[in-house]
Formats: C-alpha cells, structure tokens, sequence
C-alpha cells in the first residue's frame, strides 16, 4: 500500500515551530495488521523539513504522523496493538508462533519487549495484601515485595524489610482488609504491625 502525508507544515519536535520549508523526501515502511491473511505494508512517503527556528539544536526534522506510528518504528501503532494484547495473552514462545499464523510473524523477544514496554494497570484499593521479603544479596540486603492477591500484580516493593517501613507503607495506602504473610515472618515486631492495620 502506497501512502504519503499531505499537510504542508510540521512543528519541530525540538522546538515546537512550525515550519513550511521542505527538505526532502524519504519512505518509511511500515508493517500493518493482516487483511484477508495476508500481510500488510504501507510505504509511507514522508518529508523532511528545515526548522525555521534558529536557536533550535536541530537543522532538519522528520514529519511524524500522529496514531500511525512512533518515531522509527517499523510497525504501525495498531500492529503494535494487536501484537501486546498476543504477548499479554499468551508470552513469548506461544505468542509468536500465534503471530506466524496471524501474518505479522515476530520472534518472542520482540513479544516479550512489548510487555516490558506496556504501562502499568491503574492501581485501585488493594484488599487483600499478600507481603513476602527476599534477598538482594543473601545474607546482607533484603526488601519487601508486596502484591495483590486477588489479582497476582505486584503493588511494590520495599527497599528494606523492617516492620517500620511496611508501617509507613500501610498508613500511605489505607484500604487493605486482609494481610497474606510468608509464614518465615513472625517475628513479634512484624506480628504488631499486621495486628495493628489488619
């Protein structure tokens, strides 16, 4: 598929001028969702333009096409949509094997970039709490992970594992109904703790 953009002025991402004054051309190309199973590309022609604004670091810029894609991205926003929600489902392996059949093939470690890349879910009231330490370094450095139980997410983590900043945690972010412990927790003080918010 052949596109090109036709709007005669862009703003400098560096600056925020605008400016008229083109370059040159370039194409992108960019991979799309399937359609009829087979595998889409948009050439994109694209422009390069003179940054009107003479204090501005950059000399020339590229024009960006808002919701298509990202600044050199190979994979148009909507591509990148559908392949998330296949990471988020399923993982690497699994979910790039699904991608083979869904025409827009892609390794696993591409699928596990996008999880990575994905924004964290809006965190509500956790109501049941689940608190479990680990080492950072065996034996010297320990923290505290917290998580939500209903939900198996992560809410944080503890540098420290002491019963005072898990206190001051909970009086940060009142809400929580139960408290889930690691049984290797109970010592008195940490005991006081859950009694006291629980």
């Amino acid at each position: 598929m052949l596109a090109r953009t036709c709007a005669s002025e862009a703003a400098c991402p560096g600056c925020g001028v605008v400016s008229r004054r083109v370059h040159s051309r370039y194409e992108r190309k960019l991979a799309d969702t399937a359609s009829g199973g087979q595998e889409v590309l948009i050439y994109l022609q694209a422009r390069r333009f003179f940054c009107s604004n003479e204090a501005c670091v950059k000399a020339t810029f590229a024009e960006q096409v808002p919701g298509l894609a990202v600044r050199y991205g190979r994979r148009t926003c909507g591509l990148d949509g559908v392949l998330q929600a296949v990471a988020l489902a399923l993982g690497g392996r699994a979910g790039a094997r699904l991608t083979g059949r869904l025409a827009c093939a892609v390794r696993r470690s591409t699928l596990l970039r996008l999880i990575r890349a994905a924004p964290d879910p809006a965190g509500g009231t956790v109501l049941v709490l689940g608190v479990d330490d680990f080492a950072l370094r065996k034996g010297h450095v320990y923290g505290t992970v917290l998580v939500d139980i209903e939900t198996r997410r992560r809410v944080d983590i503890l540098p420290e594992r002491s019963a005072e900043s898990f206190r001051a945690w909970l009086d940060a972010h009142p809400g929580a109904e139960i408290i889930c412990r690691d049984p290797a927790w109970h010592l008195p003080e940490r005991l006081a703790v859950h009694q006291g918010h629980a």
